[in-house]
C-alpha cells in the first residue's frame, strides 16, 4: 500500500468502554467493520495496549495504517459505537503528503513540535548522521524506512546547529537554512532529511476538552516558553550556558 498514513490513537474512557472497544477491534465485529480493518491494517491489541489511570479509567493505545490520510471520520464512527463517552486523541503522520497533525492541543500525549525523518548512507557526513540518528527510532516498515524523532523547538535548534554552526536566528530560521543545505546532501551523499512542523487542530468530530492535567501543563508550557526566551537572549549575548551550571526546574518535583 503506497503513501501510508500512520495514525496513533489514545482513547481515554471507563474500563467498561475501553475493554469493549479493544475486544471489538480484535474480533473485527460486523462485516463492514471487518472489511475496513483488513484494508486499513491494525495489529492485535493485547492487555499491554491498555494503561490504567490511578484515579480510575483507562487509556487504549493503538496505531492504524491507512491510505494517504488518517480517515478520521471512519475511525471516529468505529470508536464512538463502542466507547461513546471516550476522549479520542490522535497523531497522524504521512511525511510524503506533508501530514503531521494532532488534536492534542494540550500536549498531553504528543507534546513535541517537530517530526524529523532521516535516511542516511555511507556517504552521509558524520555530523549529520550523529545529529539525526542519535536518540531517534529506526523503523523498517512500508513507507517508513529510516530514522524518526520528535523534538521540541530547542532540541531541533541544537541538532541543526551541529550541522550548520554558522546559522543564526530562531528555530524556524534554522529550518529554512537547513532546507537550503539539504538538497546538496541528497545529491552528493544520498542523504534524505525531512522536517515537519506538527500542526495542532481542534477537531469537531472528536470530544477532546481540557482536564486538570492539561490546564496545569498549559501553564507550565507558557512558563517554559518564557524561560526559553530569556535563555536564548542570554546565550546570544554571553554564549552557551555550561550544563554544569544549569539549575533544577522548580516544577521538576512531583511531575514524574
Amino acid at each position: 500500500m503506497a503513501n501510508i498514513c500512520y495514525t496513533k490513537y489514545k482513547v481515554e474512557g471507563s474500563e467498561k468502554e475501553v475493554e469493549a472497544l479493544r475486544k471489538a477491534l480484535n474480533k473485527r465485529e460486523g462485516k463492514k467493520f471487518a472489511s475496513y480493518l483488513r484494508y486499513c491494517r491494525l495489529a492485535p491489541l493485547t492487555e499491554a495496549s491498555v494503561r490504567k489511570f490511578p484515579n480510575g479509567g483507562e487509556v487504549l493505545s493503538f496505531e492504524t495504517a491507512t491510505k494517504w490520510g488518517p480517515e478520521l471520520e471512519d475511525w471516529t464512527d468505529i470508536i464512538r459505537a463502542r466507547a461513546p463517552h471516550a476522549q479520542i486523541v490522535y497523531y497522524a503522520e504521512e511525511f510524503w503528503q506533508g501530514i503531521h497533525e494532532t488534536n492534542d492541543i494540550w500536549g498531553k500525549y504528543f507534546p513535541q513540535s517537530y517530526a524529523v525523518f532521516a535516511s542516511v548512507s555511507e556517504k552521509t557526513p558524520e555530523c549529520v548522521r550523529k545529529a539525526f540518528t542519535e536518540g531517534a527510532e529506526l523503523r523498517l516498515r512500508e513507507d517508513q524506512d529510516g530514522w524518526f524523532s520528535y523534538l521540541a523547538p530547542r532540541d531541533l535548534f541544537h541538532k541543526i546547529h551541529e550541522v550548520l554552526p554558522k546559522a543564526r536566528g530562531c528555530t524556524s530560521n534554522l529550518v529554512d537554512a537547513f532546507y537550503e543545505h539539504k538538497n546538496k546532501l541528497l545529491w552528493e551523499t544520498d542523504t534524505t532529511i525531512a522536517i515537519g512542523r506538527i500542526h495542532r487542530v481542534e477537531d469537531p468530530m472528536i470530544k477532546n476538552g481540557p482536564c486538570w492535567y492539561c490546564k496545569r501543563l498549559e501553564v507550565l508550557q507558557d512558563d517554559l516558553g518564557w524561560y526559553q526566551k530569556m535563555l536564548d537572549q542570554y546565550e546570544r549575548r554571553f554564549g552557551e550556558l555550561p550544563k554544569e551550571e544549569w539549575l533544577p526546574s522548580p516544577y521538576s518535583k512531583g511531575m514524574n
